[in-house]
């Protein structure tokens, strides 16, 4: 099949936009005694919806991570939850999706995506 004339369809629900947030992460552990550590990374992109992260991955796509990111004009950091949807491990970049996001945090969110 020929890919020439093919237009690039954005599938995105949310608008992204290139952010730069440290961001803390901790696959969530199917049993309950088991702990994991804290591994840190940072944002390439955000969206109400998700995030693109640089940082190694951890887990595989469908499990579900602590995610806490550092935004600016905040004391605490966002905290949440969200499904990996996608890794690249060589480049140490992995996709998330969030699953659920305090209005607040929701907000500032909007805030930081449109500009």
């Amino acid at each position: 099949m020929d890919k020439k004339g093919k237009l690039f369809v954005e599938r995105r629900a949310h608008k992204r936009v290139e952010k730069e947030y440290e961001i803390l992460y901790k696959l969530m552990p199917k049993e309950v005694a088991e702990t994991r550590e804290k591994k840190g990374g940072m944002s390439r992109d955000i969206s109400i919806g998700g995030a693109r992260v640089k940082g190694e991955p951890e887990g595989n796509e469908g499990d579900v991570l602590r995610i806490e990111i550092a935004a600016e004009n905040k004391n605490s950091p966002i905290v949440l939850f969200a499904e990996i949807r996608w890794i690249d491990a060589p480049n140490n970049l992995f996709g998330v999706q969030f699953l659920a996001l305090r209005e607040e945090d929701r907000e500032l969110i909007q805030k930081i995506t449109e500009g």
